[in-house]
């Protein structure tokens, strides 16, 4: 595998990456800082073409944090907030003829909202909640589709 990020321009950074001669990626990344808050953000698509089966992966995952500070000038909180998504194609026409229950696409989506704050020397500790929504399509003799919620 060979990988190659550029330099950073407005807060801009792009990846690619190369393995064998069935599989590359490539993703963009985001980072800047508008008055209290960080924003960071990703977005990535990649492929997979082994003889007969082609995986397509795309992927957009972003935090955005905030220092909120109250009451003494030493006490800071801070407010982060996560969310990502995610889509996969798999083609296995060559093993599922067209009208089989097959289901190729799988995607998911997930929102983490919370707080980091030290409230001992040991480090700063985190308190998030999450919500995940999967849609994963087939998996050949386990199931033909499902869709789960965590």
């Amino acid at each position: 595998m060979v990988r190659y990020d550029s330099l950073a321009f407005a807060g801009f950074t792009a990846s690619a990456s190369w393995g064998d001669k069935y599989l590359w990626d490539a993703a963009l990344s985001y980072t800047n800082d508008f008055g209290d808050f960080h924003v960071v953000g990703r977005a990535g698509y990649g492929s997979s073409n082994d003889p007969g089966t082609t995986l397509e992966d795309i992927t957009a995952s972003g935090t955005a944090t905030t220092y909120v500070t109250g009451g003494s000038p030493c006490i800071s909180w801070l407010l982060r907030l996560y969310g990502g998504w995610g889509g996969q194609s798999v083609d296995t026409s060559h093993v599922f003829p067209a009208g089989t229950a097959f289901v190729q696409d799988s995607s998911f989506w997930n929102v983490q909202p919370g707080i980091e704050h030290k409230w001992l020397p040991l480090g700063t500790t985190t308190i998030f909640g999450e919500y995940r929504h999967d849609d994963p399509g087939s998996n050949p003799d386990k199931t033909v589709d499902a869709s789960i919620n965590f």
